[in-house]
Order: structure tokens, then sequence, then C-alpha cells
């Protein structure tokens, strides 16, 4: 059995209800052009809104076309291989697409979905057995590439119809933890979810 190492305890962080309390730059930039625009939530990474736009916004020199989006916007610069390998998960689709990113911020998918975690407890027989089957496959696909996720919490789980994705991967931190450690993870990960599964039969 791999051991995980200890995560930090998460910081105390102020919940912000509306995203023009925001002091990014970028989020007052896109809040301004955005039909839609709604602030997620604030961890120890830092801010995530929502958007959406129904035409192209231009965005520190990227077009971004209309549809609906996740920005992430980082307390701290992000390394440049950390970006490289978030562009490498999004290029695998292994995690929702990036469109444009840079130290301090990125731009993604968003998923009009659910976590697992708020829905679990809901779920008919049927469709638990329909999702684990995806969450495999999904994980399959990861270590196909020797990538492991290495934190599938079912916060980190998104549901939306019938698709399963994956989120906020530890494997950012490839540096400090192998992916073989990973890829421990994400199968003690999955015999933890299928306990959960039938726990809530």
């Amino acid at each position: 059995m791999i051991k995980r190492k200890l995560k930090p305890k998460p910081r105390k962080v102020r919940r912000r209800k509306n995203p023009k309390d925001s002091n990014a730059r970028l989020a007052k930039e896109i809040l301004k052009e955005a039909d839609e625009y709604k602030y997620l939530t604030e961890g120890s990474e830092g801010e995530i809104f929502y958007f959406k736009i129904s035409s192209s916004l231009i965005i520190d020199g990227h077009r971004l076309l209309p549809g609906k989006y996740v920005l992430k916007i980082f307390n701290r610069p992000m390394t440049s291989r950390r970006l490289e390998f978030l562009s490498e998960l999004s290029d695998k689709k292994l995690i929702p697409e990036i469109y444009i990113f840079d130290f301090n911020y990125l731009i993604m998918d968003y998923i009009d979905g659910k976590t697992l975690k708020s829905v679990i407890e809901n779920l008919s027989r049927s469709s638990k057995d329909l999702i684990l089957k995806e969450i495999e496959k999904l994980i399959n696909k990861w270590h196909k590439y020797k990538i492991g996720h290495g934190d599938l919490q079912t916060i980190n789980i998104m549901i939306s119809g019938k698709k399963v994705y994956f989120i906020d991967p530890l494997a950012n931190y490839d540096n400090i933890i192998t992916n073989k450690q990973l890829m421990g993870n994400d199968l003690g990960d999955l015999e933890h979810i299928e306990r959960l599964m039938a726990y809530y039969d």
C-alpha cells in the first residue's frame, strides 16, 4: 500500500460572494464583457470564476470564442513546468481544455455538471455502475500515458450527463511526487469510491 504524503491544512480564506470584490485585473476586465459571471470559490491556490460570453473576447492578445469558461487566478505565479504539464494534460484531453494560460491565471472549459460528492447520495444503482465504469475508463486513459491524477476525491470528479471529468489533478506537482505513487493513489481512490457507492445504496 502506497502511503500518501500528508497535505498541509487548508488556510482559512474569505469567501467572496460578489465577483466585483476580486482584486484581480483580469477578473474585472472579463466581468465588464461577460454575459454571465459568478464567483465559484477561493482556495489555497487562488480565486475561481465562471463566465459566459456570446461574442469573441480578446484577453491579453488571445482571442477567446463564445462559450462558457472557468477563470482561475493564482495567488502565486505558476512555474513554467507546471504550466507545461497542465497544457500537456489538456492536449491529451485528460482535463477540461485549457485555452489561455499565463503564470498568473488560466482559462479553461466550464463543465456544466455537478461534483460526484454533491450527487452520490441520490444516484440509482444503475447510474452508480455507469459512473464507476466511466471513472475506471478515465483512470486507464491517464495511466496509459503513465500519468496519475493522485487526488481522486469525489469533489474532483465532475458528472455531466453521462460523461465523467477529472479536475484539479495532483499531477501538477509531478516534480515532488512521482507518477508511480500518483497512479497507486488513483487505484486506492477508486476502491474508496466503490465503497462509498455501496454505502449509499
